[in-house]
């Protein structure tokens, strides 16, 4: 080996050697200031863990869908029912705002409904309004809760909602836990929903309750929460995660949107033929929902939901790159911020500034420094 080639390698050693001792010094890990928090998984994968870490900037980018994936699992106990098969069409809306305004003595309103409050649906434009069969759109909860009123029926709590698209095995779309992206065949949202019932029978609930996950959002009742927007989804992406049967919407009772509808639930006994009788003089096809204890929630087996507990917003990045072999999991996760005297000595350091550290993917152009960095020196730490 040549003079030249051993004063090289010996030059080389001594950066390397530098370039560590200054890692060591200018940031020794006692500064990082880790918590160790050891969390137990569940074996085996469930389908929902596949689903969230396909879909991880959009949860971390969505504070209402990051509260619901956080819920715990919990156990729901609920009377056996009958629910609409379909959602309320447009059709029976304008018949029952047509009765309701004929009768002597009107059936009751929502205690939170002002007196003069108008029934009508806010896609009056819709050319299909009171002609065909098709769901109706553009209805606040005021809306709903008068109509189930009047049928003899009421809304489904958002519990109950859960619990009938999950069934006892929990699944994640009313049909089962692959979602099923042909139910939304236009790019067009206001086509999907303007669809007879029934249009996409692989949609449908073992107990046939079509659409229950695949046109409107529907009103429930969130007790405490208020009212709720559930199911459906015509409009919010990514459409797999804004489907579960678990995500609930807070929703003020006099919002109406093109995509907002319902169906009632009756506390009664399966009437002859299945159909339910209306006072206009028409029926209402109805489902047999049977009671017991139902899981609602993320699912208790999931991996990835006690993680999204346990980890911060700006965390869950990290997910992607864990793997989800383990049944524990080591996290060690930094208290605080990364400060600036922090970054500052990561700029410094020789082994960053030769990229090292830098994502596979890191652009070569692209600078670790912040422009503003100057101005972010001089203010306070």
């Amino acid at each position: 080996m040549s003079r030249r080639r051993i004063a090289a390698l010996l030059a080389l050693i001594v950066l390397t050697l530098a370039a560590l001792w200054w890692r060591w010094v200018w940031l020794p890990p006692s500064e990082l200031d880790l918590v160790r928090a050891r969390i137990e998984l569940p074996a085996g994968e469930h389908p929902l863990d596949a689903l969230l870490r396909k879909h991880l900037p959009a949860i971390a980018g969505s504070p209402a869908l990051l509260a619901q994936l956080r819920r715990a699992p919990e156990t729901f106990r609920m009377r056996g029912l009958l629910m609409d098969a379909c959602e309320v069409t447009q059709g029976q809306f304008r018949r029952f705002a047509h009765w309701r305004a004929a009768q002597v003595q009107p059936p009751p309103l929502h205690p939170s409904t002002p007196p003069q409050w108008e029934f009508k649906s806010q896609t009056r434009e819709h050319q299909l309004l009171g002609q065909l069969p098709v769901a109706a759109g553009g209805l606040s909860y005021h809306d709903a809760w008068a109509y189930c009123r009047a049928v003899g029926g009421r809304l489904p709590t958002a519990a109950e909602f859960e619990a009938i698209a999950g069934g006892a095995e929990q699944r994640l779309y009313p049909w089962g836990n692959a979602f099923d992206n042909s139910a939304w065949p236009s790019a067009d949202p206001s086509l999907n929903i303007a669809r007879q019932c029934g249009a996409h029978p692989a949609t449908d609930s073992p107990e046939g309750i079509r659409e229950l996950g695949s046109s409107l959002l529907e009103w429930a009742d969130g007790g405490a929460e208020g009212p709720v927007l559930m199911g459906g989804n015509a409009w919010h992406r990514p459409r797999a995660l804004h489907a579960l049967n678990f995500i609930r919407r807070a929703a003020a009772a006099d919002f109406r949107s093109a995509y907002t509808g319902f169906r009632c639930v009756y506390d009664r006994p399966l009437p002859p033929g299945g159909a339910m009788p209306l006072p206009w003089g028409e029926s209402s096809k109805v489902a047999s929902v049977p009671g017991g204890e139902r899981p609602i929630g993320p699912a208790a087996n999931s991996r990835i939901a006690p993680l999204l507990r346990a980890l911060k917003n700006e965390e869950i990045g990290v997910l992607k790159y864990l793997p989800i072999a383990p049944k524990e999991i080591d996290l060690r996760v930094m208290r605080n911020e990364v400060s600036r005297a922090m970054y500052a000595r990561f700029l410094r350091d020789p082994l960053a500034r030769l990229g090292f550290f830098n994502h596979p993917k890191h652009p070569p152009h692209i600078r670790h420094k912040p422009e503003d960095w100057p101005r972010q020196r001089q203010e306070p730490r």
